[in-house]
C-alpha cells in the first residue's frame, strides 16, 4: 500500500483497514453507469485487486452519465478504459479487464479465480440472477445494484437486503427468480423506491438516466463493499 496515496483514507479507516483493502480481491461485473462509478470509488479507496467484466464499448449516448465516456474513449471497450483509469489512480494495483458479454452459461467460469466479494452491476436479469446464485454457491458475499434508470432524486437511494427491497421493478423480478433457486435473502441490494419518470413521447424504448443518480448508486455500492470487506456488515 502506498501510504502517501492513501493517507487521507487512513485518517478515517485506519492503516490496518487500508492494508486489508489493498489485499482484497473483488469481482465487478458491469462497468457502465453504476459499475463505472463503483469502480472509481473502490480504486480511490484503495481496493487493490479488481477484475472488471463488461462486453460493451463506449458509445456517444453514454456521455451523459458514464465515467468511462469521453470523446477520447468512444469505441473503446469499457473495461479497458476503466482499467487504464484505475492504474492512473493506483499504479500499484492489480486490475484485470475481461471484455466479454456474459451469458447465463458463462457465469461459472468467472469463479475459477478466488475473490473475497462479488459486485453485480448488470442490467440483464437472467445473467444477474445467475451471477448472484453462483456467487452464493461459492460462499461469497454479493452487492447487487438494481435499476437507476428513470430516477431523479439521489437522496432516495437505499441499501437493504434483497428481501426488503420495495417499489423497484428490477428488484421484484430478481427476488422472484432468486426464490425459484432457493435464495430468499442474504444479498445486499442498492435500489431506489422512487417512481421512475415517464418516458418521453416517441421514445425508442431505452430508458433515460442521470449522472448524479447513477453516481449515487455507485457510491452506495462502493460503501457497502468496503464495509463488508472490512467486516462492518453482516
Amino acid at each position: 500500500m502506498d501510504s502517501e496515496r492513501q493517507c487521507r483514507t487512513a485518517k478515517i479507516l485506519g492503516v490496518a483497514a487500508c492494508e486489508k483493502l489493498a489485499a482484497s480481491r473483488v469481482l465487478l461485473v458491469g462497468v457502465g453507469g453504476v459499475g463505472g462509478y463503483a469502480a472509481e470509488f473502490l480504486v480511490r479507496s484503495g481496493v487493490g485487486n479488481i477484475t472488471f467484466v463488461d462486453g460493451d464499448e463506449v458509445a456517444l449516448s453514454n456521455c451523459n452519465r458514464q465515467i468511462v465516456a469521453l470523446s477520447s474513449t468512444l469505441g473503446q471497450p469499457k473495461v479497458d478504459v476503466i482499467k487504464t483509469r484505475a492504474l492512473e489512480i493506483n499504479p500499484d494495483g492489480n486490475f484485470t479487464a475481461l471484455c466479454r458479454k456474459l451469458s447465463v452459461g458463462d457465469v461459472r467460469e468467472l469463479f475459477a479465480q478466488k475473490f473475497d466479494l462479488v459486485i453485480d452491476c448488470i442490467d440483464d436479469t437472467p445473467v444477474k440472477v445467475a451471477l448472484i446464485a453462483q456467487a452464493r454457491e461459492n460462499g461469497l458475499f454479493v452487492v447487487s445494484s438494481m435499476g437507476a434508470a428513470g430516477k431523479f432524486d439521489p437522496t432516495q437511494v437505499e441499501v437493504a437486503d434483497i428481501a426488503k427491497t420495495h417499489n423497484c421493478p428490477l428488484a421484484r423480478a430478481v427476488r422472484r427468480r432468486l426464490r425459484e433457486k432457493g435464495i430468499f435473502s442474504g444479498v445486499s441490494t442498492v435500489f431506489s423506491p422512487e417512481t421512475p419518470a415517464p418516458r418521453a413521447a416517441g421514445d425508442n424504448g431505452v430508458p433515460g438516466s442521470l449522472s448524479f443518480v447513477v453516481s449515487a448508486f455507485g457510491g452506495a455500492v462502493a460503501s457497502c463493499t468496503l464495509q463488508k470487506l472490512l467486516g462492518a456488515r453482516s
